[in-house]
């Protein structure tokens, strides 16, 4: 029995199931997205790692994937996780032990400039409010804590099948993403460079000025200076304000304490060295690992970072970057003119030209010469 449908409508059925399983898949694994960005980002560091591994020492791919996870594991997030759980006790032992913040509120408040400018219930104001945001830090941590340990398995389990299977993985993009050949290597080739830029470019740059923060604490005699130096390579990544979040606050905790000359110091320490370091290291770390617009950079994190959490410090850049070239992709190969056309224009603009300079004797005789 031949079907009522003609082989047009069945394209359309099928076309429509598959954008609607599609966006079924996408809902119920909205809450994994961070997994897949952060499996293409670590997938992009050590590709060709991994291809040298497996291609020219002839390593097996199982061996070759094992290794690359667990350096990554090593180099990436074990760190972030120390940091993070420093961080934590450092809140905890200020819960436990308020009178710290009391004492440092305290030194402020009877600090000549802050009497004479502030209002004195300002901070006594904001200290009422410190219960209730611990009871929030409390829950925020505890459902943080659990989701990262399933984003990061999930992550991991999706790494280990994209390298087990780089080329399988990759032919298959290649064949049914529906952009040509050039533009999805110029794909490929910027998620590389955003990738190298902002993670390796900016990570070196972020450890530098956290060491230097580090360091002016300790010179100026700011308790815990390895502490709050970790804390600002973290504060680095933040556009505008940066390691000011900690130099800044340090500086007036040693001018309430009546250091009055080390907070000086520490101040310009932070902005004469620390923040002009970020755009000399730039611009070396540009040129040589990734070249990409500081403008792109700067609205990618502001973008990614409330989204993405700190895998936004990449996917927003890159989100931000494909945008940019897919427009420039779409008008070059739908709204620019091809080829042929633009040099038939210049055929005939440069005929009109002649025609146009030539004396009119010699227009009348090639008008004779045609008769």
């Amino acid at each position: 029995m031949p079907s009522p449908y003609t082989r047009k409508q069945r394209k359309g059925a099928m076309l429509v199931l598959i954008i609607l399983l599609f966006c079924f898949l996408a809902y119920a694994l909205r809450g994994f997205i961070t997994s897949f960005f952060g499996a293409l980002i670590i997938y992009t560091l050590f590709r060709s790692w991994h291809q040298k591994l497996v291609e020219q020492r002839k390593w097996k791919p199982a061996l070759s994937t094992t290794m690359i996870l667990i350096v990554s594991f090593l180099l990436i997030i074990l760190p972030v996780g120390i940091v993070v759980y420093q961080v934590a006790n450092q809140v905890v032992q200020l819960m436990k032990d308020p009178a710290i913040v009391t004492g440092i509120i305290g030194k402020i408040q009877h600090y000549p400039l802050y009497q004479k400018y502030v209002d004195p219930q300002l901070l006594q104001d904001q200290l009422s409010r410190i219960g209730q945001v611990a009871v929030n830090i409390f829950g925020t941590t505890l459902n943080g804590l659990a989701n990262s340990i399933a984003t990061i398995s999930v992550m991991y389990l999706i790494l280990y099948f994209m390298f087990a299977h780089y080329k399988a993985m990759e032919t298959w993009l290649m064949q049914y993403l529906p952009f040509s050949p050039r533009n999805s290597y110029q794909y490929a080739d910027e998620l590389r460079n955003i990738t190298y830029s902002n993670v390796i470019g900016s990570g070196i740059i972020a450890v530098i000025q956290g060491a230097l923060v580090g360091l002016g604490f300790w010179l100026f005699g700011i308790p815990q200076p390895f502490f709050y130096g970790t804390i600002a390579v973290f504060a680095s990544f933040i556009p505008v304000i940066g390691s000011a979040l900690i130099f800044i606050p340090g500086s007036l905790f040693a001018l309430a304490s009546g250091e009055t000359g080390h907070g000086i110091g520490l101040l310009l320490w932070g902005f004469i060295l620390v923040a002009n370091i970020d755009n000399v290291l730039r611009m070396v770390l540009n040129k040589k690992i990734g070249d990409t617009h500081p403008l792109i950079t700067f609205l990618g994190i502001i973008v990614g970072l409330p989204i993405f959490g700190l895998t936004g410090l990449v996917i927003g850049p890159l989100l931000l970057s494909f945008f940019v070239l897919s427009v420039q992709m779409y008008t070059r190969n739908y709204l620019s003119k091809p080829a042929s056309e633009k040099e038939l224009e210049i055929k005939i603009v440069k005929e009109e030209s002649t025609d146009s300079t030539q004396n009119p004797s010699d227009r009348k005789e090639d008008t004779d010469t045609n008769k």
